[in-house]
């Protein structure tokens, strides 16, 4: 499970606000999780949630969005709904500024 030292990686550089670096590495540990795990696991939700989390601090919201919403998704179809994962991303509002800097806010449903 070499996805997991790649995610510890990517972890570090986000502390360190290196957010370019961190993406690159949660996006190599998500093409192993992808190529080595049936699609709906917690791991690739984890690990989009990550990804969208560098796009959200690097100003990508649209970006951060697509992300969380795949993550949503993955594991809407898996977990129950007390695990805690699905309640964090269940909690979730998807925030999106307009260009009047108006806010509108969609809220996902499991």
């Amino acid at each position: 499970m070499i996805e997991h030292w790649i995610i510890n990686i990517g972890n570090v550089h986000l502390k360190r606000k290196e957010h370019e670096i961190a993406l690159i590495h949660y996006q190599e540990a998500l093409a192993l999780q992808q190529a080595s795990l049936p699609s709906d696991h917690p791991d690739i939700a984890r690990t989009l949630h990550n990804i969208a989390t560098c796009h959200d601090l690097q100003g990508n919201t649209e970006i951060a969005n697509g992300c969380k919403e795949q993550a949503i998704n993955t594991v809407g179809r898996t977990l129950n709904a007390q695990h805690p994962l699905r309640s964090l991303l269940a909690q979730m509002v998807i925030t999106k500024v307009n260009a009047d800097a108006e806010e509108e806010v969609i809220t996902v449903r499991l």
